[in-house]
């Protein structure tokens, strides 16, 4: 059994799949910090097996089931067939070849065998897990953003798909200069002083132009291999197979600062707040303050799973404790932090990584905090 904790919540995880519990450290570590398991606030348990697997569907089949929400991603609200039994709340995952049986404080996955992506469902179920206590009991914002720090100070990269996050986390990554701290997600506490952002790991998609940038990113990890950790990433190159899934690369946050040579960290005071733009008739790249109100509209638009629109209580809100979590109210928050911290746009042109990060690394206030 492994123990994690991030921020306020504490996870056990077990499970019957070694490899599964590998590639799952591997994928959260240093975002999840490693603690003895015990004492903890959930528990998570992963059983791989046919027969338990065959007796659920045999049972979705005979039961009433009804759609429930289950895991909001930013422009995803994931719903999946929910029935109940004797022992509590079941969701059907087929995509992912598994069924969640929710409890309060606990989740049983019970996963088909030879399903690779059984792995995204364990760590949806443990991030989810640790972002409703987070966002629960902190009371930080939720960011569609990625991240990362020089000189331990946390630049934040805030925007919506196709922005250029991703492209410009990179560009910076691949310096030597910054460690990454988050690729799409981010939770901001907004009531201490510094503010501090907290890294959430995500599962990173590489657009091809990025990689047309930045063919570093294919030298040891072939893509389609997110989903195997080290030892199995080593066999699957030693055997000499190729992209796993053509047309789709794909990379877990670690291996993503592997690749780029970057270290990684789970937190980090805020420097600055940088919006990302792409203009295809602009040449090269620009930064201009951004006044806060316009910061603050900017990020109330970019809050995690904004663009969802108003949505219903997930089932796993409802196992927390037994109540879904208390939910701040994030106007004041994003207006306390757009007044806080300096932010620019970032208008980035088709050449704008041809000289390298160096010269708008340095256009950004990165001083260390006293």
């Amino acid at each position: 059994m492994d123990g994690y904790r991030y921020g306020p919540a504490r996870i056990d995880v077990e499970a019957n799949d070694p490899g599964a519990v590998r590639w799952l450290r591997e994928f959260l570590i240093p975002w999840f910090e490693a603690c003895p398991p015990g004492a903890s606030d959930f528990s998570v348990r992963l059983t791989v097996s046919a027969p338990a697997f065959h007796a659920l569907e045999r049972q979705q089949a005979a039961a009433m089931v009804h759609p429930r929400a289950c895991f909001c991603l930013d422009s995803q609200l994931v719903e999946l067939p929910s029935w109940t039994d004797a022992e509590g709340t079941v969701i059907a995952d087929a995509r992912l070849g598994c069924c969640y049986r929710l409890r309060p404080g606990s989740v049983e996955i019970v996963a088909r065998p030879g399903s690779p992506r059984l792995r995204i469902g364990l760590m949806r179920v443990v991030r989810e897990l640790a972002a409703l206590r987070m966002l629960g009991e902190v009371g930080c914002l939720d960011l569609h953003a990625a991240a990362f720090a020089v000189k331990d100070r946390a630049i934040l990269l805030v925007g919506p798909k196709g922005a250029g996050k991703t492209t410009l986390l990179v560009s910076a990554l691949g310096s030597g200069r910054a460690s990454l701290l988050a690729n799409d997600r981010v939770f901001v506490e907004t009531d201490q002083d510094p503010r501090r952002a907290f890294g959430v790991p995500t599962l990173v998609s590489i657009r091809p132009d990025t990689l047309e940038r930045f063919p570093v990113l294919r030298s040891s990890v072939p893509g389609g291999t997110s989903l195997l950790h080290a030892a199995e990433i080593e066999a699957h190159a030693a055997g000499g197979s190729g992209d796993a899934t053509p047309g789709k690369f794909s990379l877990s946050p670690a291996q993503l600062a592997e690749q780029l040579g970057a270290g990684s960290l789970p937190c980090a005071p805020i420097a600055a707040i940088v919006f990302p733009e792409i203009f295809p008739k602009q040449s090269g790249w620009s930064l201009t303050p951004v006044a806060p109100q316009e910061a603050g509209a900017r990020l109330r638009e970019n809050l995690y799973g904004a663009r969802l629109g108003p949505r219903t209580t997930t089932v796993f809100e409802e196992i927390v404790d037994g109540r879904p979590p208390h939910r701040r109210e994030p106007a004041e928050q994003v207006d306390r932090l757009a007044r806080s911290l300096p932010a620019f746009a970032c208008r980035l042109g088709p050449d704008a990584y041809r000289d390298g990060a160096d010269a708008w690394l340095r256009a950004l206030p990165l001083e260390p905090v006293p």
